[in-house]
């Protein structure tokens, strides 16, 4: 199943970096598959092999990181990873707190709840920034995957992009389902 993942990932990015709609991803890291995402048609993605260092340095805070981007130029970012030693909400409001300095400057958060994503908890929070001299809005959250397996799904974009790309957005996150650990969707 992975190295299947693996050749549509290769397929995808090299035959132009678009996935079509109805294109489900799987997220997998260190050969444990997480959870499923439905790609808007005319997105890129991408997958990375880490994710940016913490504000102080912990190499524990690296995962793999998939990216989408819409295929028009417009500037926003799309990311969702699974961050290590992150188990629960409890541990997940500081690790978004030490990558704020990181994604944005000058960041004014706003609220944070907790809600119900296809069965999962899930800890929304959002807020503004800056990166450099324009202003960001980002929109975030924390996704109970498993009793011990927390999914974080970030975007960061100027506020023009949120609302016309805020569609595609939000079809692509609430299509996120947990992989079940036996090798299907729960």
């Amino acid at each position: 199943m992975l190295k299947k993942m693996l050749l549509l990932l290769l397929v995808m990015f090299f035959a132009s970096s678009t996935a079509h709609a109805g294109v489900t991803l799987t997220y997998s890291s260190a050969g444990t598959d997480y959870f499923t995402m439905v790609i808007t048609d005319g997105w890129k993605i991408n997958v990375g092999a880490a994710q940016p260092a913490t504000a102080d340095g912990d190499e524990a805070g690296h995962a793999r990181i998939m990216t989408a981007m819409p295929d028009d130029a417009t500037p926003l970012w799309f990311g969702l990873w699974v961050p290590a030693g992150v188990h629960d909400f409890a541990e997940a409001g500081a690790y978004v707190d030490s990558l704020q300095p990181i994604f944005l400057d000058h960041v004014q958060p706003g609220q944070r709840r907790i809600d119900e994503l296809n069965g999962m908890a899930v800890l929304y929070f959002n807020g503004v920034g800056k990166k450099g001299e324009e202003e960001m809005d980002y929109y975030g959250a924390f996704i109970q995957l498993s009793n011990s397996t927390v999914a974080m799904a970030i975007y960061i974009g100027p506020h023009a992009s949120t609302v016309s790309h805020g569609e595609g957005l939000r079809l692509m996150f609430n299509s996120i389902q947990p992989v079940d650990r036996q090798g299907g969707q729960k």
